[in-house]
Formats: structure tokens, sequence, C-alpha cells
């Protein structure tokens, strides 16, 4: 079979991102029986989102949020391949042919509305392959046929009359999943209006069907979860650990309300009214020094107040941090990367270099753990991204008072995960582990932190 490609441009908008329509038609498409590669061409990481959006992490790089949006929709693991960073149309066509995967029937591509002229692209793959082996689709809020696509998506609840020499599909204004958009686009026929001028015709398949499982998650006695972070007002800046919070829920058949807290609002004195009520914290990822005595408060208050807690990357250097200060007594306790005179770095930097630790890595965990009693195993893949780990000339007084390493890469020399006895749930892991969950394998951390917090609802 000839390679096809089908293109997307568009502007992104609140509920749909360009991103999660190629992926709900990249699962569609797959529903169908053909297999699908994804990749994303934009002038800069999460260049068309606002500041302050999530990376992601796929393979040896830190990309754009979008490809975790095309994994998690479509089920599958992309490479380094599938995000194309440049301003040069000339290098994008380059790499384009190189990341190409002509293994796969289907090759999706997004084009960022910040790349000057996205047609150029297109029309160039169409003299490459063919006219009938490319097929574009504009996502806009009208029908606007300057860029000659050959399906408009329109974010209406109104059919528009077909007066244009175009596909029209419609995207609701309002979306209560948007793992419910698969078989909303099949519904309606989109998925075979590509497939048919691709000159493909559908195949019988087994795939999970988003929208049975989305209907079944229960409405009532939710599982109460906060995420303490520090750029709570952008949707995207922990959209995988939601998303991950929400794969493992579904796997349980628990319904879970997700409470995001600002870490900036968290001190000692509001903590016990902050945190009332709340089944299970999570403390995220992230870089900067923005809001880090909330982080280190609201550590202090979840461990001493036996509320399961998931550290998350900084989430575990924080924990770190919290206990260094308020258990062995190193008051002055801190991360290099917010304080480089500290007499007690207890988070230092990964190495000489100061150079990042980025991509997948494989990790060692320790008998009679949590982490092998989750994991069910002791050699796992994560994938990391992150300057600084935790100093290791303090892990003894650590683990003589209870906060003990149970995984480690060996290979680059870093303690990978902490877990404190005599705690519900206390655990921190230096890697990402929300970057490997999807709907149709929720990653078990994820679910043992929400049965945990099941545990301690219970409980009350």
């Amino acid at each position: 079979m000839n390679n096809k490609f089908i293109f997307f441009t568009g502007k992104q908008n609140k509920l749909y991102r360009t991103s999660t329509v190629l992926a709900s038609l990249g699962y569609a498409i797959k529903m169908k029986g053909y297999s699908v590669n994804a990749i994303k061409i934009e002038t800069e990481v999460n260049s068309d989102s606002q500041a302050h959006s999530e990376s992601y992490i796929i393979d040896n790089i830190s990309t754009s949020f979008d490809l975790g949006i095309y994994e998690r929709l479509m089920s599958m693991n992309l490479s380094s391949k599938s995000s194309i960073i440049s301003k040069s149309n000339e290098d994008i066509l380059n790499r384009l042919n190189e990341s190409v995967d002509k293994s796969k029937d289907i090759n999706l591509i997004e084009i960022s509305s910040t790349i000057e002229d996205p047609l150029e692209i297109i029309n160039e793959f169409r003299t490459m392959y063919g006219f009938d082996s490319v097929y574009h689709i504009h996502i806009d809020s009208k029908v606007d046929l300057d860029l000659i696509p050959n399906m408009v998506m329109v974010r209406t609840d109104v059919k528009l009359s077909k007066d244009y020499n175009t596909d029209i599909a419609y995207l609701p204004r309002s979306l209560d999943n948007i793992y419910l958009l698969p078989s909303i686009l099949e519904n309606q026929g989109t998925t075979n209006v590509c497939l048919s001028y691709l000159g493909l015709q559908p195949k019988p398949t087994k795939l999970l069907n988003y929208g049975e499982l989305i209907r079944m998650i229960p409405k009532r006695s939710k599982v109460k979860l906060a995420i303490v972070g520090r750029f709570t007002s952008n949707k995207y800046a922990y959209l995988s650990v939601e998303e991950a919070l929400l794969h493992a829920s579904l796997a349980l058949n628990k319904a879970i309300d997700i409470k995001y807290i600002e870490a900036q609002s968290v001190n000692k004195d509001n903590a016990k009214d902050v945190f009332k009520g709340i089944n299970g914290v999570i403390l995220p990822g992230g870089f900067g020094s923005k809001g880090l005595s909330g982080l280190i408060d609201s550590a202090e208050y979840l461990r001493t107040h036996n509320i399961p807690t998931f550290g998350i990357c900084l989430g575990m250097q924080i924990e770190s941090i919290e206990f260094a200060r308020n258990v062995l007594h190193l008051k002055d306790a801190n991360s290099m990367e917010f304080n480089d005179k500290t007499k007690n770095p207890v988070i230092d930097y990964c190495n000489i270099n100061k150079l990042p630790n980025v991509g997948l890595n494989d990790i060692k965990i320790k008998d009679q753990s949590l982490l092998k009693k989750i994991y069910e195993k002791t050699l796992i893949k994560e994938r990391h991204v992150h300057i600084f780990k935790l100093n290791q000339k303090y892990l003894p007084q650590f683990t003589s008072s209870g906060f003990v390493e149970t995984a480690r890469d060996n290979k680059n020399n870093i303690v990978e995960a902490l877990e404190l006895n005599n705690h519900s749930y206390y655990l921190g892991v230096q890697y990402h582990p929300e970057c490997l969950s999807r709907i149709d394998g929720p990653h078990p951390l994820f679910v043992s932190f929400i049965k945990a917090a099941l545990k301690k609802k219970e409980e009350k």
C-alpha cells in the first residue's frame, strides 16, 4: 500500500486542541483496522499554548504536551521523530520525510498555527505522494476555505448547508470527556470519508470503545483527590497527571473529584482547612522556586496527618527537603536549584556537568518494598526529565529515620524512589509515571495511589 497522510491545521481553543482532534480521528481509524503514526510540527515546544503548559517526555527529549495527547488517545508509544521543532519549511520538509513511519498505514501530521506557510508543506507532500494519498483537515470555529482543505471541522451545534466544495464535520460545542470524541467522529461518518478519499476500506477490529468505557464511570461517592501545584490556573500544566488519575479510576470503577490547590496559598496555619476532606494528594513535577514554602508546608502536613501522598519528580524532592528539615532537623536543608549556597544540599545536580537526565531509563526495584508490591516485578523502565536528584550523602540519615530508598537507576547512580515507613501511603519517585499511563493500560502507581485514597476515605 502506498503511504497515506492526513494533515491537520487549525487554531487552538479551550475545548478542542488540534492534537485532540488528530488523536481522536487516529483512534477511530485504528478501530477500522489501520495502523497510524503521529507527528507534530511547531516552531518551539508548546509554541501554540499558554505559558507553563507541561512538557512531555518521549525517548530522550522533552517536548510538546500534545504528543502526550496523541499517545493517550491513540493508546500508543511514539518516538522523538514525532516532534519536529523548526521555523524553516525547507528544514521541516527534510525532517518530515525522515520522520514518516512507512511501516504504518497512515501518518497523521499536525502543523502548528505558528508555522508561517502550512500549505507549502502539504502541497509538497501532494506532489511527492499524489493528491489521492494526502488529505487535509482544518479545524476552526467557522468555515474558512482559504487553506483549501479537503475537510473543515467546525465547532457548532447547528448543521451547516453543504454549499462548499469540501467535506464538513462537526465538533460539539460542549463535551463531557475528550475520550468521547472518537465515537462522535465515527458516528457522523468522518472516519469513512477520510478513508474513502485515501482509497481505503474499513476492516474489522476489536479495539476498546472509549465512549462505552467512559459512560460506565459511577457518578456518586467520589474519591476526593488534590494536586498541589504552582500553575493550577493553566488546565494544561498537569494534564498528564490528571489523565493518569482518570485511567486509574476507570480501572477501579471509582469516580474521582480532583481539586487543584495553588501551592502559594498553603501555609502551616491553613493547611488543616486546605486539606479538609481530601483523601489523597499528589505533589507533581515542575521547575523553579515559585510556591516552594507552600509545597514544603503541604508535605509536612500530609506526612504528619497520615494522608496518602504521591510525589512525582519535584514532588519527591519536596518530600525530601521537608523530611530533612523537620525530621532530621537540618533546618537549612534545600535543593541546589533553590539555594546553591545551602550548607545541606539534600537535592543536588544529577551530574558534575549540570546536564539534565532525560529519557527512558532502567530502574531496579528493591524487594520487600511497597514499590515491588505495586509493580509486581523488580526491573522497570520509566521516563525522566530532571536536572536534580537526591544527594546520597544524606541517604543513611533518611534510612535510619524511616524514609527509605526502594528503587535505583544504577547506570546513572540516581535514587529513583523513597517510601516512608509507618504511613498509609507516602511515596516519592524521581521519574514521570504519568507519561506511560494509558486508558487501556493505567499506570500501577496511580492505581495504587487511588486505592490508598479509597482506604483513607473509608476510615473517615
